[in-house]
Protein backbone atom coordinates (compact mmCIF):
# COMPACT_ATOMS: atom_id res chain seq x y z
CA UNK A 1 0.00 0.00 0.00
CA UNK A 2 2.59 2.33 0.66
CA UNK A 3 4.62 1.83 -2.52
CA UNK A 4 1.71 2.21 -4.70
CA UNK A 5 0.51 5.56 -2.43
CA UNK A 6 4.00 6.97 -3.23
CA UNK A 7 4.08 6.00 -6.88
CA UNK A 8 0.41 7.69 -7.06
CA UNK A 9 1.99 10.76 -5.43
CA UNK A 10 5.27 10.88 -7.88
CA UNK A 11 2.98 10.45 -10.40
CA UNK A 12 1.18 13.42 -9.41
CA UNK A 13 4.30 15.99 -8.98
CA UNK A 14 5.66 14.47 -12.52
CA UNK A 15 1.96 15.43 -13.92
CA UNK A 16 2.29 19.39 -12.27
CA UNK A 17 5.92 19.23 -13.33
CA UNK A 18 5.19 18.72 -17.24
CA UNK A 19 3.05 21.77 -17.15
CA UNK A 20 5.85 23.69 -16.09
CA UNK A 21 8.96 25.50 -17.84
CA UNK A 22 12.00 22.92 -18.27
CA UNK A 23 15.17 22.67 -20.25
CA UNK A 24 15.83 22.18 -23.73
CA UNK A 25 15.04 18.57 -23.07
CA UNK A 26 11.81 18.87 -21.26
CA UNK A 27 13.01 16.53 -18.69
CA UNK A 28 15.16 18.50 -16.56
CA UNK A 29 15.06 22.18 -15.06
CA UNK A 30 17.32 24.77 -17.09
CA UNK A 31 19.89 24.61 -14.41
CA UNK A 32 20.18 21.55 -11.84
CA UNK A 33 23.11 21.77 -10.29
CA UNK A 34 24.25 18.44 -8.31
CA UNK A 35 24.40 18.88 -4.42
CA UNK A 36 27.93 19.96 -3.26
CA UNK A 37 29.58 17.82 -0.67
CA UNK A 38 27.22 16.93 2.30
CA UNK A 39 24.88 19.91 1.34
CA UNK A 40 21.47 20.52 2.99
CA UNK A 41 18.87 19.86 0.67
CA UNK A 42 16.98 23.43 1.45
CA UNK A 43 20.54 25.04 0.49
CA UNK A 44 20.74 22.55 -2.31
CA UNK A 45 16.83 24.20 -3.64
CA UNK A 46 17.82 27.46 -3.12
CA UNK A 47 20.55 27.41 -5.66
CA UNK A 48 18.54 25.53 -8.07
CA UNK A 49 16.01 28.16 -7.69
CA UNK A 50 18.45 30.87 -8.17
CA UNK A 51 19.90 29.23 -11.47
CA UNK A 52 16.98 29.37 -12.60
CA UNK A 53 16.36 32.97 -11.85
CA UNK A 54 13.82 32.01 -9.52
CA UNK A 55 13.67 33.21 -5.85
CA UNK A 56 12.14 30.27 -3.23
CA UNK A 57 9.28 31.24 -2.90
CA UNK A 58 7.78 31.19 -6.56
CA UNK A 59 10.35 28.58 -7.13
CA UNK A 60 8.18 25.86 -4.80
CA UNK A 61 4.72 27.77 -5.74
CA UNK A 62 5.63 27.26 -9.82
CA UNK A 63 6.75 23.34 -9.40
CA UNK A 64 5.47 21.98 -6.26
CA UNK A 65 1.62 24.50 -6.10
CA UNK A 66 0.88 24.34 -2.55
CA UNK A 67 0.52 20.75 -2.20
CA UNK A 68 4.30 20.55 -1.29
CA UNK A 69 4.82 22.68 1.63
CA UNK A 70 8.72 23.41 1.87
CA UNK A 71 9.22 26.24 3.74
CA UNK A 72 7.36 26.34 6.51
CA UNK A 73 8.30 23.36 7.98
CA UNK A 74 11.59 21.67 8.92
CA UNK A 75 11.48 20.14 5.16
CA UNK A 76 15.20 19.05 5.96
CA UNK A 77 13.78 16.55 7.86
CA UNK A 78 10.34 15.79 6.70
CA UNK A 79 10.85 15.59 2.90
CA UNK A 80 9.15 12.93 1.20
CA UNK A 81 10.24 10.23 -1.10
CA UNK A 82 7.96 11.89 -3.90
CA UNK A 83 9.56 14.80 -3.24
CA UNK A 84 13.07 13.47 -3.57
CA UNK A 85 12.07 11.04 -6.39
CA UNK A 86 10.28 14.44 -8.30
CA UNK A 87 13.48 16.13 -7.93
CA UNK A 88 15.89 13.84 -8.56
CA UNK A 89 14.84 13.27 -11.73
CA UNK A 90 14.75 16.88 -13.28
CA UNK A 91 18.27 17.50 -11.66
CA UNK A 92 19.54 14.05 -13.37
CA UNK A 93 20.46 12.54 -10.39
CA UNK A 94 19.84 9.55 -8.52
CA UNK A 95 17.32 9.32 -5.68
CA UNK A 96 19.69 7.73 -3.29
CA UNK A 97 21.86 11.18 -3.82
CA UNK A 98 18.76 13.44 -3.38
CA UNK A 99 18.10 11.08 -0.17
CA UNK A 100 21.87 11.95 0.52
CA UNK A 101 20.89 16.03 1.12
CA UNK A 102 18.30 14.72 4.21
CA UNK A 103 18.57 14.56 7.59
CA UNK A 104 16.34 11.26 7.16
CA UNK A 105 20.11 9.75 5.44
CA UNK A 106 21.43 9.51 9.13
CA UNK A 107 18.79 6.65 9.89
CA UNK A 108 20.55 3.60 10.68
CA UNK A 109 23.96 5.83 11.22
CA UNK A 110 23.38 8.01 13.85
CA UNK A 111 20.46 6.62 15.28
CA UNK A 112 17.99 3.66 14.14
CA UNK A 113 14.94 5.67 13.60
CA UNK A 114 13.90 8.71 12.17
CA UNK A 115 11.06 10.87 13.12
CA UNK A 116 10.51 13.33 10.31
CA UNK A 117 7.76 15.34 12.23
CA UNK A 118 9.32 15.12 16.05
CA UNK A 119 12.28 15.36 17.75
CA UNK A 120 15.15 12.48 17.14
CA UNK A 121 18.31 12.67 18.70
CA UNK A 122 21.85 14.64 17.88
CA UNK A 123 19.36 16.79 15.30
CA UNK A 124 18.84 20.12 16.64
CA UNK A 125 15.68 21.31 16.39
CA UNK A 126 14.66 25.15 14.46
CA UNK A 127 11.76 25.82 15.84
CA UNK A 128 9.15 26.55 13.29
CA UNK A 129 6.63 29.17 13.57
CA UNK A 130 4.52 30.11 10.43
CA UNK A 131 8.01 30.79 8.00
CA UNK A 132 10.38 31.97 10.74
CA UNK A 133 12.80 30.23 12.91
CA UNK A 134 12.79 30.44 16.76
CA UNK A 135 15.48 28.10 17.87
CA UNK A 136 19.10 28.02 16.64
CA UNK A 137 19.08 24.49 14.70
CA UNK A 138 21.35 25.44 11.95
CA UNK A 139 25.10 26.03 13.13
CA UNK A 140 27.95 27.41 10.35
CA UNK A 141 31.88 27.26 10.22
CA UNK A 142 32.42 31.30 8.69
CA UNK A 143 35.51 29.70 7.47
CA UNK A 144 33.94 27.15 5.35
CA UNK A 145 31.53 29.80 4.01
CA UNK A 146 34.61 32.21 3.55
CA UNK A 147 36.54 29.52 1.53
CA UNK A 148 33.35 28.18 -0.60
CA UNK A 149 33.29 28.76 -4.09
CA UNK A 150 29.76 29.23 -3.79
CA UNK A 151 28.67 29.41 -0.04
CA UNK A 152 26.53 26.17 0.93
CA UNK A 153 24.87 25.21 4.25
CA UNK A 154 26.16 21.15 5.05
CA UNK A 155 24.06 18.54 6.63
CA UNK A 156 26.47 17.76 9.68
CA UNK A 157 25.73 21.26 10.73
CA UNK A 158 22.00 20.38 11.84
CA UNK A 159 23.77 17.69 14.52
CA UNK A 160 23.89 18.55 18.08
CA UNK A 161 27.62 17.21 18.65
CA UNK A 162 29.04 19.23 15.68
CA UNK A 163 29.91 21.99 17.76
CA UNK A 164 33.92 22.68 16.00
CA UNK A 165 34.70 22.74 12.73
CA UNK A 166 36.39 19.11 11.78
CA UNK A 167 38.45 20.99 8.98
CA UNK A 168 39.51 24.36 10.62
CA UNK A 169 39.23 23.55 14.31
CA UNK A 170 37.29 26.42 15.33
CA UNK A 171 34.01 26.87 17.11
CA UNK A 172 30.74 26.50 15.14
CA UNK A 173 28.19 29.84 15.25
CA UNK A 174 24.15 29.02 15.67
CA UNK A 175 23.05 33.00 15.47
CA UNK A 176 24.24 35.90 13.73
CA UNK A 177 27.02 37.51 15.89
CA UNK A 178 25.36 41.09 14.82
CA UNK A 179 21.77 40.63 15.90
CA UNK A 180 21.75 37.06 17.08
CA UNK A 181 19.23 35.48 14.99
CA UNK A 182 18.46 32.35 13.65
CA UNK A 183 20.03 31.41 10.65
CA UNK A 184 17.86 31.52 7.95
CA UNK A 185 19.07 31.78 4.79
CA UNK A 186 16.39 31.13 2.45
CA UNK A 187 14.71 34.08 3.88
CA UNK A 188 17.45 36.83 2.70
CA UNK A 189 15.66 37.76 -0.26
CA UNK A 190 12.42 38.45 1.40
CA UNK A 191 11.24 42.16 1.34
CA UNK A 192 11.72 43.57 -1.82
CA UNK A 193 9.79 41.66 -4.73
CA UNK A 194 11.77 43.50 -7.44
CA UNK A 195 15.45 42.21 -7.03
CA UNK A 196 16.74 40.09 -8.84
CA UNK A 197 17.11 36.39 -7.36
CA UNK A 198 20.41 35.62 -6.26
CA UNK A 199 21.14 36.50 -2.73
CA UNK A 200 23.92 34.91 -0.80
CA UNK A 201 23.56 31.89 1.59
CA UNK A 202 26.29 33.89 3.44
CA UNK A 203 23.90 36.80 4.72
CA UNK A 204 22.21 37.21 7.74
CA UNK A 205 18.43 37.35 7.04
CA UNK A 206 17.33 39.83 9.44
CA UNK A 207 20.19 42.41 9.09
CA UNK A 208 22.87 41.63 6.68
CA UNK A 209 25.50 40.79 8.27
CA UNK A 210 28.28 38.60 5.92
CA UNK A 211 28.39 35.12 7.93
CA UNK A 212 31.59 34.55 6.40
CA UNK A 213 33.40 37.34 8.44
CA UNK A 214 31.90 36.00 11.78
CA UNK A 215 34.65 36.22 14.53
CA UNK A 216 36.80 32.82 15.05
CA UNK A 217 37.33 31.08 18.05
CA UNK A 218 39.25 28.25 18.46
CA UNK A 219 37.67 25.01 19.58
CA UNK A 220 39.50 24.69 22.90
CA UNK A 221 39.65 21.17 23.94
CA UNK A 222 41.28 20.54 26.83
CA UNK A 223 43.80 18.00 25.47
CA UNK A 224 44.66 17.02 21.24
CA UNK A 225 42.88 13.55 22.36
CA UNK A 226 39.88 15.12 23.10
CA UNK A 227 40.25 17.51 19.59
CA UNK A 228 41.06 14.32 17.75
CA UNK A 229 38.20 12.17 19.03
CA UNK A 230 35.63 14.93 18.48
CA UNK A 231 36.96 15.25 14.78
CA UNK A 232 37.11 11.46 14.35
CA UNK A 233 32.81 11.32 15.54
CA UNK A 234 31.90 12.72 11.98
CA UNK A 235 34.44 9.85 9.87
CA UNK A 236 32.52 7.28 12.15
CA UNK A 237 28.80 8.13 10.67
CA UNK A 238 30.81 8.60 7.40
CA UNK A 239 31.40 4.86 7.23
CA UNK A 240 29.01 3.67 9.33
CA UNK A 241 30.86 1.74 11.52
CA UNK A 242 33.65 2.88 13.95
CA UNK A 243 36.73 1.68 16.71
CA UNK A 244 35.09 3.41 19.22
CA UNK A 245 36.31 2.50 22.44
CA UNK A 246 38.97 0.12 21.39
CA UNK A 247 36.27 -2.22 19.77
CA UNK A 248 35.38 -2.32 16.06
CA UNK A 249 31.71 -1.68 15.88
CA UNK A 250 30.22 -2.15 12.63
CA UNK A 251 27.06 -0.50 13.35
CA UNK A 252 27.62 2.98 14.30
CA UNK A 253 24.96 3.95 15.55
CA UNK A 254 25.44 1.82 18.72
CA UNK A 255 28.38 3.70 19.43
CA UNK A 256 26.11 6.74 18.88
CA UNK A 257 23.79 5.77 20.89
CA UNK A 258 25.90 5.08 24.11
CA UNK A 259 27.60 8.25 23.78
CA UNK A 260 24.13 9.82 24.06
CA UNK A 261 23.49 8.06 26.83
CA UNK A 262 26.17 9.76 28.30
CA UNK A 263 25.12 13.21 27.52
CA UNK A 264 21.88 12.65 29.23
CA UNK A 265 23.30 11.53 32.23
CA UNK A 266 25.54 14.55 32.59
CA UNK A 267 22.06 16.42 32.38
CA UNK A 268 20.40 14.77 34.16
CA UNK A 269 18.14 16.63 37.39
CA UNK A 270 19.43 15.54 40.79
CA UNK A 271 17.53 13.15 41.90
CA UNK A 272 20.68 11.70 44.03
CA UNK A 273 23.53 13.84 45.13
CA UNK A 274 25.66 11.22 43.36
CA UNK A 275 24.61 12.68 40.00
CA UNK A 276 25.82 16.53 41.27
CA UNK A 277 29.21 14.32 42.62
CA UNK A 278 29.83 12.34 39.43
CA UNK A 279 29.36 15.71 37.20
CA UNK A 280 31.83 17.95 39.62
CA UNK A 281 34.52 15.09 39.69
CA UNK A 282 34.40 14.19 36.04
CA UNK A 283 34.97 18.27 35.26
CA UNK A 284 37.36 18.42 37.07
CA UNK A 285 39.32 15.15 35.87
CA UNK A 286 38.29 16.13 32.77
CA UNK A 287 39.95 20.14 32.45
CA UNK A 288 36.15 20.82 30.95
CA UNK A 289 33.57 22.63 32.25
CA UNK A 290 30.33 24.05 31.93
CA UNK A 291 27.85 26.69 32.78
CA UNK A 292 24.00 27.63 32.33
CA UNK A 293 23.56 24.02 31.19
CA UNK A 294 19.25 23.17 31.51
CA UNK A 295 18.92 20.45 33.63
CA UNK A 296 16.72 18.16 32.60
CA UNK A 297 16.35 19.07 28.77
CA UNK A 298 17.61 17.16 26.35
CA UNK A 299 21.09 17.94 24.73
CA UNK A 300 20.03 19.12 21.57
CA UNK A 301 18.32 21.87 23.66
CA UNK A 302 20.72 23.23 25.47
CA UNK A 303 23.25 26.21 24.07
CA UNK A 304 26.12 25.93 21.95
CA UNK A 305 28.55 26.19 24.71
CA UNK A 306 26.82 23.71 26.88
CA UNK A 307 27.00 20.96 24.14
CA UNK A 308 30.29 21.77 23.19
CA UNK A 309 31.46 21.22 26.80
CA UNK A 310 29.45 18.10 27.50
CA UNK A 311 30.38 16.08 24.75
CA UNK A 312 34.01 16.81 25.37
CA UNK A 313 33.13 14.98 28.64
CA UNK A 314 31.28 12.15 27.32
CA UNK A 315 34.03 11.36 24.77
CA UNK A 316 36.60 11.29 27.73
CA UNK A 317 34.71 9.09 29.50
CA UNK A 318 34.68 6.76 26.70
CA UNK A 319 38.38 6.79 26.44
CA UNK A 320 40.13 4.03 28.08
CA UNK A 321 36.77 2.48 28.26
CA UNK A 322 35.15 1.74 30.88
CA UNK A 323 38.14 1.91 33.18
CA UNK A 324 37.69 5.52 33.64
CA UNK A 325 34.28 5.82 33.12
CA UNK A 326 33.84 3.39 36.31
CA UNK A 327 36.68 4.73 38.51
CA UNK A 328 34.33 7.98 38.90
CA UNK A 329 31.76 6.13 39.51
CA UNK A 330 32.92 4.50 42.01
CA UNK A 331 34.86 7.02 43.34
CA UNK A 332 31.62 9.42 43.47
CA UNK A 333 28.89 6.27 44.03
CA UNK A 334 26.95 6.88 40.79
CA UNK A 335 24.27 4.42 40.55
CA UNK A 336 23.90 2.11 38.17
CA UNK A 337 20.28 3.13 37.30
CA UNK A 338 21.21 6.39 36.92
CA UNK A 339 23.35 5.72 34.35
CA UNK A 340 21.32 3.21 32.66
CA UNK A 341 17.96 5.76 33.20
CA UNK A 342 16.10 5.58 30.16
CA UNK A 343 18.03 3.74 27.69
CA UNK A 344 15.58 1.60 25.80
CA UNK A 345 17.69 0.58 23.05
CA UNK A 346 21.31 -1.19 24.96
CA UNK A 347 24.81 -1.53 23.20
CA UNK A 348 26.87 -3.84 24.36
CA UNK A 349 29.72 -2.06 24.45
CA UNK A 350 27.99 1.01 27.22
CA UNK A 351 26.21 -1.91 28.89
CA UNK A 352 27.86 -4.89 28.81
CA UNK A 353 30.79 -3.78 30.59
CA UNK A 354 28.57 -1.64 32.97
CA UNK A 355 26.66 -4.23 34.02
CA UNK A 356 29.53 -6.85 34.41
CA UNK A 357 30.89 -3.98 37.13
CA UNK A 358 28.00 -4.45 39.54
CA UNK A 359 29.02 -5.24 43.12
CA UNK A 360 26.01 -4.75 45.13
CA UNK A 361 22.37 -5.43 45.00
CA UNK A 362 21.12 -1.81 45.67
CA UNK A 363 22.82 -1.09 41.81
CA UNK A 364 25.70 0.77 43.31
CA UNK A 365 28.94 0.19 41.10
Amino acid sequence: MRTSITRCQSACFQKRMKLRPLGLTGNLFAFHPKPLLDELLTSWLMRIAHGNGLKVHPFARLYFDHQQQIWNRDFDKCATDAFLQTIAGYSAISYKQALGTTLRGFEGVLYESHNPYGNTKWLLPIGIYHRKRKLFGLQYCPLCLFHDAQPYFRRRWRLAFHTACDIHRIRMHDRCPDCESPISFYRTELGDRNSYPGSSMAHCHHCGFDLARSPVQHDNWSSWQMSVAHQSLLNWFDTGWSFATGQVQHYSHLYFDGLHQLCKLLLMTNRSPTIEQFRQTLQRESGTQWEDAILGKPFETQSLEVRHNIIGNAIWLTQHWPTRFLGLSKMTGLRFSDATRDLHVKPFWFFDAIEQHIKEPSYIF
